[in-house]
């Protein structure tokens, strides 16, 4: 049997990612000094009420060596072959840490694939991941196809403040008033496994229509994605529907590890052409 590994930063609910077989590591943060792993999304609100009083006491690491090697020794002794999909190396060391890992194991029976993505783009990976690990594909006829993929997902998304990708360093240097005055506002993508800036507009509603606007017309699968409560969430899943009718859109919340280095209300949309 093959068994797809991923990340915490896939953020599927616990149901789904169980009903998929799928393994899912857990990343790390801390809050205040305490160091927590990264749980299912429907599990937060702990999480928010600490967070919420003390942004700056937050931090995120990437799941160390040891942690993925103990997986993959689990499996591979239970006679299984694994495919594991991780967040982009460009957002994080997870696939570099996966990647050093399996080099220790060798064989065939072992493949890691840099997603070059995260969140809902990750998800639709690892979902064709496990339809053709059903279908009895080996896995490097698996990670061929998802390598093919992940060049058909995109990320559009805004944040509420620029100050934690500011910190984080995950964004180059954007003009110092995005964000800061005359409610201008920043829209931004993930893009080659790497955050860019795209355009900035001015209110929330302008937001909310470029984002949708980025959503290609022959997209096959839309999510999207918050950060904590967020009324642009609603209204661009709304507008989503409406333009894309054939699909169901759903409302995913994203968690620590990618939520820290956006900030609370950040949202945006996950898709798949």
């Amino acid at each position: 049997m093959t068994v797809i590994v991923t990340d915490s930063s896939v953020y599927l609910p616990r149901k789904k990612a169980e009903a998929l077989h799928l393994r899912v590591v857990p990343m790390g943060y801390t809050v205040n000094g305490r160091v927590c792993s990264e749980g299912y999304p429907e599990h937060l609100e702990p999480f928010f009420q600490e967070y919420g009083a003390d942004e700056a006491a937050c931090s995120t690491f990437q799941t160390p060596p040891h942690v993925w090697r103990g997986v993959f020794s689990e499996l591979l002794a239970g006679g299984h072959r694994i495919v594991c999909v991780t967040m982009s190396s460009g957002l994080s060391g997870n696939y570099s840490s996966a990647l050093s890992a399996a080099k220790e194991f060798g064989g065939d029976r072992l493949e890691v694939v840099d997603s070059r993505t995260t969140a809902g783009g990750l998800a639709f990976l690892v979902e064709r991941a496990t339809e053709l690990a059903c279908a009895g594909e080996s896995i490097s006829s698996i990670r061929q196809e998802i390598e093919t993929l992940r060049d058909r997902t995109g990320i559009v998304f805004t944040v509420e403040n620029m100050e934690p990708l500011r910190k984080s360093g995950r964004l180059g240097a954007l003009r110092q008033s995005v964000g800061t005055i005359l409610n201008i506002r920043p829209v931004l993508r993930c893009k080659d496994g790497k955050l860019q800036a795209d355009t900035l507009v001015r209110g929330r509603h302008a937001q909310v229509e470029e984002i949708a606007k980025r959503v290609p017309a022959d997209a096959v699968a839309v999510v999207v994605h918050r950060f904590g409560p967020s009324q642009g969430a609603e209204e661009l899943r709304a507008l989503l529907r409406a333009k894309c009718p054939a699909l169901r859109v759903e409302l995913r919340e994203i968690g620590p590890v990618v939520g820290i280095h956006l900030g609370l209300h950040a949202y945006g949309a996950a898709f798949l052409r």
